[in-house]
């Protein structure tokens, strides 16, 4: 009885670590969706709206997103095991777009590495309506197919949690530019140097901590993420790099830092993945090309990724195993972030860019903005603001004023 009961308290734990989710914030107003396992009965995901699921080993599940025939579309899937699950080699996320033929339309695949661990990884498929095209140009119902790859015999059996976003790029006012990418600059940027200002990343793409050139320090624990987020403009080019210092152990770590960059519609541009060997290590982010519009039609996901201008996202993972030769509490984590160049005229988008602009920036982005929409109202705000506080102070004079005058009556 007593090996029995025993047993089962360490079952209870070891099922209760496992089902510790990992700590990502999604956002108010998120939606939980079941995935079909066909076409058939998927669930519709509206744009610009988030989306929670669930997906186990093995499991293919189907969502459905109604495109127009002139934007472009983007899907993206974050999966998130859990913070004691193990993954290897293999595992990961295969997401697919499908035309209501069953033409596929766009792929990717996302998948741990040998020395990895869990962490948000991000799958992300796209529609382009280009001239001369026949394929997935048609308005009507798309599908959205996401699959949970498996790798070896070793891991976590147990469901990921998913986050699933649809956005919408609008068409271009007018003839988009030539097809050719412009030449990349070469060499990793130039990354500041000088004291670290303190700022504290966010757990998820929604609430992730804006920052810009200059250089920045949070606490990361080991087998966390913090998510940052860098406004880069057309004709910009951003450089990134992540250290690590001060940990106060020793014994070499693989894999025990990672920086990852993702583009405003969460596709993985690049990553570095160095290892820990001695009290420090940094992660450099190498030849980050210019934001262009024509880097849309380029092969290389480095290229391909800078292909328009907002919000890009720096994903900053410590290893867990770091915590067994180091400690289990937070880290410095510094990072040294520089945006090359001014911001330059883009193509002038026929809508409202959405994600895809720069608040505030100088490019051209075309459409009404919600950084004008914002801006406008505040400005609305301030001068209704500046005139009852007029208001009130000629109010107030002009009491003084009789209230003194009664008094020397």
């Amino acid at each position: 009885m007593a090996l029995a009961a025993v047993s089962a308290v360490v079952v209870l734990q070891t099922q209760t670590a496992a089902a510790e989710p990992y700590p990502y914030g999604f956002p108010d107003g998120t939606r939980t969706v079941a995935g079909a396992s066909g076409p058939g009965g998927a669930p519709v995901l509206a744009a610009e709206a988030t989306y929670r699921s669930k997906i186990s080993p093995g499991q293919k599940l189907h969502y459905r997103v109604e495109l127009d025939g002139t934007s472009g579309a983007y899907v993206s899937a974050v999966a998130l095991p859990g913070l004691d699950d193990r993954v290897v080699y293999g595992d990961g996320l295969e997401v697919r777009l499908e035309s209501a033929d069953g033409g596929r339309c766009g792929f990717d695949t996302a998948r741990f590495g040998s020395a990895d661990y869990p962490r948000p990884l991000v799958a992300s498929v796209e529609r382009l309506v280009e001239q001369g095209s026949t394929r997935c140009q048609d308005a009507g119902t798309y599908t959205v197919v996401v699959e949970r790859a498996e790798g070896g015999k070793a891991a976590s059996r147990a469901p990921w949690d998913l986050e699933l976003d649809f956005v919408a790029e609008p068409a271009l006012k007018g003839a988009a530019p030539g097809a050719t990418p412009p030449a990349s600059v070469p060499g990793a940027g130039s990354l500041p140097e000088g004291t670290a200002k303190e700022q504290q990343g966010g757990t998820s793409f929604h609430d992730a901590a804006v920052i810009g050139p200059g250089v920045w320090r949070g606490r990361i624990e080991p087998g966390r993420t913090l998510f940052y987020k860098v406004p880069v403009d057309w004709g910009q080019q951003l450089a990134a790099g992540a250290e690590l210092g001060g940990s106060g152990g020793n014994g070499a770590v693989p894999a025990a830092l990672r920086l990852g960059l993702h583009n405003p519609a969460r596709a993985e541009v690049t990553a570095d993945q160095p290892a820990l060997s001695g009290s420090s290590t940094r992660a450099v982010l190498d030849g980050v090309p210019t934001v262009a519009y024509e880097n849309r039609h380029a092969s290389a996901p480095k290229v391909k990724g800078m292909r328009f201008p907002g919000a890009y996202y720096l994903q900053v993972t410590l290893s867990p195993e770091l915590a067994e030769k180091y400690g289990d509490g937070p880290l410095d984590v510094t990072l040294r972030v520089g945006v090359d160049g001014a911001a330059a005229d883009g193509p002038a988008y026929a809508g409202d860019p959405g994600i895809f602009q720069v608040e505030g920036g100088t490019g051209q982005s075309g459409g009404t903005g919600q950084a004008t929409s914002r801006n406008g109202g505040m400005q609305a705000v301030a001068a209704v603001g500046i005139g009852l506080g007029t208001a009130l102070v000629l109010w107030m004079a002009v009491w003084a004023v009789v209230g003194r005058r009664r008094g020397e009556a």
